[in-house]
């Protein structure tokens, strides 16, 4: 397992500068600071490649309040998956999906006039991040979905990338190629970037959602 300070450290080995350090994330000027930012950057490229991979996968739940359309939320999230809704006194054998939609379109069909109380069927993220339900609850629901997070940098030195540990290594050659082209070290430039792209297809292999196959035609 590699911490952000560690990633820092590696690049600086592999590419080959003098010195021991960084000793800490935090604060560096010159060479360290570029590695710093290198490390960060090959990070969230790595995290943002795909935007289904199961380590990025989430969930949550909530129960509704009666004529309170609005949710604060601590979800950092744009891509949604599966949503579902249940009338919470009923229980789960009440549960059906509710369809997410961008928060254009929402605010366009269901925010513009008087506003339906119901049974939820839509939801939506407003931009500052608030989740809104319509129609407006009629009674307590339990709202639940699956999110993918957002991807956010490392800010400290113990920080550990929520990449799994087996493929910390495609953050390391991802700022080694960023390091390598600045100092325009073309050879091992094309070796990191190799050495990702592999690292990258073991992960596609391994870290997203197994789809389904579909049956033959009838």
């Amino acid at each position: 397992m590699s911490s952000f300070l560690e990633l820092c450290q590696q690049t600086r080995q592999e590419a080959g500068f003098t010195g021991s350090g960084p000793t800490s994330v935090s604060n560096q000027q010159g060479q360290y600071a570029k590695i710093v930012s290198w490390v960060n950057r090959a990070y969230l490229e790595t995290l943002t490649y795909r935007e289904d991979w199961n380590f990025m996968w989430a969930a949550t739940t909530f129960n509704t309040v009666v004529d309170q359309g609005v949710y604060d939320s601590t979800v950092n999230s744009t891509h949604w998956g599966q949503a579902a809704i249940f009338e919470t006194a009923l229980g789960k054998t009440d549960q059906a999906p509710i369809e997410h939609m961008i928060y254009r379109d929402f605010h366009s069909e269901f925010l513009i006039g008087s506003q339906e109380v119901g049974r939820p069927t839509t939801f939506t993220i407003r931009p500052d991040g608030a989740l809104l339900l319509y129609p407006v609850p009629d009674k307590v629901y339990t709202f639940s979905a699956d999110y993918y997070k957002q991807a956010l940098k490392m800010v400290n030195n113990t920080d550990i990338p929520l990449i799994p540990v087996q493929y910390h290594s495609v953050i390391l050659y991802k700022a080694l190629a960023h390091c390598t082209a600045n100092t325009e070290d073309f050879s091992t430039y094309q070796y990191a970037e190799r050495q990702f792209d592999i690292m990258v297809n073991k992960m596609e292999r391994d870290q997203l959602p197994a789809y389904r196959k579909a049956g033959p035609l009838a």
